[in-house]
C-alpha cells in the first residue's frame, strides 16, 4: 500500500464511501506536503523575504503548563512542527494569496459533503440533478376517431357450410394485412380525404373505407383487417364459407374471354323468354363480389379472374365512355353500365393502375352526361324521366369514385338527392318514381343512396325507413335477392338493433339455402324470387348474395 497522500485521497474519492474518507486524505496530503516543505532548504533571499512579512507575534501571560502525559507530549509536537513548517513554507506569501487557497479549499469541502450525501442515498450511482422545473405543456383534448371496434358482441355460430372452404374461426387482428402480409396504413381510413361539398340532409360526402397497400383505397377487404370485421361486425366462419363458395362457382363460370353469359345460365327477359342481354350487367355484378373480398386485377387470391374479366369490359366501352353492348336494346341497358362502373372504379380504387383510372373516369363522365332534369337518372329511352332504382346504382358508382379520388361533379350527389327527396313519405317509403307508392326495396335503395350522400341513421326518414325493413326480414319462402343487397347496406349503416336484426336473418336464410349438393351448381343460389333475378340468372343471383355475405368489410359504417 501506498505512502503517498494525495494517491490515498483518489483511490478513497472512488470508494462508495469514497467523498467522506476523501477529506480526510485530503487534509493528510496537505499536511504531508507542508512538512515537505518545512524540511527543504530555502534560499537566503527567501529568507529575508519572509523575515520581512513575517506578522510579530503578539506575547501574552500564560498559565503555568500543567503535567502533560508523554504519548500527549508528542502529538503537541507533531503539531507545532506542522505548524511551523506550515509558517516556514507559506510565511512569505501574500495574505491575498493565502486567503484565496483557504477559499479554494472549503468550496472543495463543501462540494465533496454534498456529494457523500448524494453518494449516502442513492449507493454507488451518482446522481445530477436539475432545480429547473419543467413547464408541464397544456394539455389539448385529443381528437374523436370514429373506431369500427366499438361494442364488440359476440358471434353466434351457425351450421356449417358443407366441406366449407375456410375452416377457422373468425379472429380478431391487431393490425390490417393482405393475403401477402401488406400492413394498411389505416382500417378506417383516411379522414382528410372526406369532402366538404354539402348533398342536403345533414352529412357531407364520406369515405367508405378507405385503406392502403396491397388493396389500395379499400384496402379493410382482406386479410386480418377482414377476419377483424367479420367478427366485429356479426359475420361468421360459415358467411366466409359462402363466399368462398360463391367466389369459386363464379370463377369456374366465367368465360374464356373473362365476361359472364347471363342468358347461360337462365337470364330471360320477362315478357318474351328470349335470352336476356345482359352480359354488361351480370359481369359487372360478378366483378364486384371479387373486388368485395379483396381481389383486384393486381392483388388477391382471384386476380387472374378479374383481370380478364376488366380486360373484357374494357374492350366493350365505347368511345363515350358507356359499357353498353351493340346489340343491348334494352331499358336494362343504363343498369349494365351504372354496374359496370361501379367495378371499374372500385378496381381502380384497389389497383390504383392508370389505365384502370382513364376507363372509369370515362365512365363517370358518361353518366354525368345523362343525369335527367329530375335530378336521377332512368333509362336512355326515358330522358326526361328519373326513377329510384337505377338512380341508386349511379350514386354508389360516384360515391366510390370519390372514395377512389376520380372526379365526380358536385351536381350528380346534388341531384340525386333532390329526387329522393321528391319520391319520399313521412312515412319513411320511398317511390320508385313518385311517392305514395313506395315499396321496401326501394326504400332500401335511398335509404343506401341517402347515407352514403351524407345522412345519418339518426334521421327521423331514415328510422322510418329501417323500420319498414324489419317488416320485410328475408325468408327463403319469398327471396328477393335485389332486396336483400341493398337492405343490407342500408342495415349495417343503420347499425344498433336494426342491423342485429337484419344480419341474423340474412346471414342464416343465405348460408343454410346456397346449394351444397356436389354438381354444376355447388357454391351458387338459385335464381328465383323477384327484383328482376330471372332477367339476371344464377351469375346476378350468385353475386348478389356473395355481396350480401361481405357486407362486414366491403363497405365501412360511415357513422360508428
Amino acid at each position: 500500500m501506498t505512502d503517498d497522500p494525495l494517491e490515498g485521497f483518489l483511490r478513497a474519492f472512488t470508494t462508495p464511501r469514497g467523498p467522506e474518507k476523501a477529506k480526510g486524505q485530503l487534509l493528510a496530503a496537505a499536511k504531508a506536503q507542508a512538512i515537505a516543505f518545512g524540511k527543504a532548504p530555502m534560499s537566503p533571499a527567501t529568507k529575508r523575504s519572509r523575515e520581512e512579512f513575517r506578522m510579530p507575534r503578539r506575547t501574552t501571560r500564560t498559565k503555568p503548563a500543567e503535567a502533560v502525559e508523554p504519548q500527549e507530549q508528542d502529538e503537541r509536537r507533531r503539531d507545532e512542527s506542522f505548524l511551523g513548517a506550515l509558517e516556514e513554507q507559506f510565511g512569505a506569501t501574500p495574505w491575498w494569496v493565502i486567503s484565496g487557497a483557504l477559499h479554494a479549499i472549503m468550496l472543495l469541502v463543501f462540494a465533496l459533503t454534498v456529494i457523500s450525501q448524494a453518494v449516502e442515498e442513492e449507493g454507488e450511482n451518482v446522481i445530477i440533478q436539475s432545480n429547473v422545473t419543467k413547464m408541464k405543456p397544456q394539455e389539448e383534448e385529443p381528437p374523436k376517431i370514429i373506431s369500427e371496434f366499438d361494442n364488440k358482441r359476440t358471434i353466434d355460430m351457425e351450421e356449417q357450410v358443407e366441406k366449407p372452404i375456410i375452416m377457422q374461426d373468425p379472429e380478431i387482428s391487431d393490425h390490417i394485412e393482405t393475403a401477402d402480409e401488406l400492413d394498411f396504413h389505416t382500417a378506417k381510413g383516411e379522414e382528410d380525404k372526406i369532402s366538404d361539398l354539402p348533398l342536403g340532409g345533414t352529412g357531407v360526402i364520406g369515405t367508405l373505407g378507405l385503406g392502403g397497400g396491397g388493396a389500395g383505397k379499400f384496402g379493410q377487404r382482406g386479410g386480418g383487417g377482414r377476419k377483424n370485421l367479420v367478427a366485429r361486425w356479426g359475420g361468421s366462419a360459415a358467411s366466409e364459407s359462402a363466399v368462398a363458395a360463391a367466389l369459386k362457382w363464379l370463377a369456374d363460370h366465367q368465360e374464356a374471354d373473362g365476361h359472364w353469359d347471363c342468358a347461360k345460365y337462365g337470364g330471360r327477359m320477362p315478357r318474351t323468354g328470349e335470352p336476356a342481354p345482359h352480359d354488361i350487367g351480370v359481369s359487372g355484378l360478378a366483378l364486384l363480389a371479387f373486388l368485395g373480398a379483396g381481389n383486384s386485377e393486381t392483388s388477391g387470391t382471384w386476380k387472374s379472374t378479374v383481370g380478364r374479366g376488366i380486360g373484357w369490359m374494357s374492350s366493350h366501352q365505347q368511345a363515350n365512355g358507356a359499357f353498353i353492348l351493340p346489340n343491348d336494346k334494352s331499358d336494362g341497358s343504363l343498369y349494365g353500365h351504372a354496374i359496370a362502373t361501379l367495378a371499374m372504379v372500385e378496381n381502380y380504387g384497389m389497383s390504383e393502375r392508370s389505365s384502370a383510372r382513364s376507363s372509369a373516369q370515362k365512365a363517370i363522365d358518361f353518366l354525368m352526361s345523362i343525369q335527367t332534369p329530375p335530378g336521377g337518372w332512368r333509362y336512355q329511352s326515358c330522358p326526361q324521366e328519373s326513377d329510384s332504382s337505377v338512380t341508386g346504382w349511379v350514386v354508389m358508382a360516384l360515391k366510390s369514385a370519390k372514395t377512389a379520388e376520380i372526379a365526380v361533379d358536385a351536381k350528380g350527389f346534388q341531384g340525386a338527392s333532390r329526387w329522393y327527396d321528391t319520391v319520399s313519405s313521412a312515412d319513411g317509403y320511398i317511390g320508385y318514381q313518385r311517392p305514395g307508392f313506395g315499396s321496401s326495396a326501394m326504400t332500401a335503395v335511398g335509404m343506401t343512396s341517402r347515407v352514403f350522400m351524407g345522412w345519418k341513421p339518426t334521421e327521423q326518414s331514415m328510422a322510418g325507413g329501417a323500420n319498414i325493413l324489419l317488416q320485410n326480414l328475408p325468408t327463403w319462402g319469398s327471396p328477393d335477392f335485389y332486396l336483400w343487397y341493398y337492405a343490407t347496406l342500408a342495415m349495417f349503416q343503420m347499425g344498433g338493433k336494426y342491423w342485429d336484426t337484419w344480419n341474423a336473418e340474412m346471414k342464416d336464410v343465405l348460408v343454410k339455402n346456397q346449394c351444397k349438393e356436389a354438381g354444376d351448381n355447388k357454391g351458387s343460389w338459385d335464381p328465383i324470387g323477384g327484383g328482376g333475378i330471372g332477367e339476371g340468372g344464377r351469375v346476378m343471383s350468385t353475386a348478389l348474395g356473395a355481396l350480401s355475405l361481405e357486407v362486414y368489410y366491403r363497405y365501412l359504417p360511415l357513422y360508428r
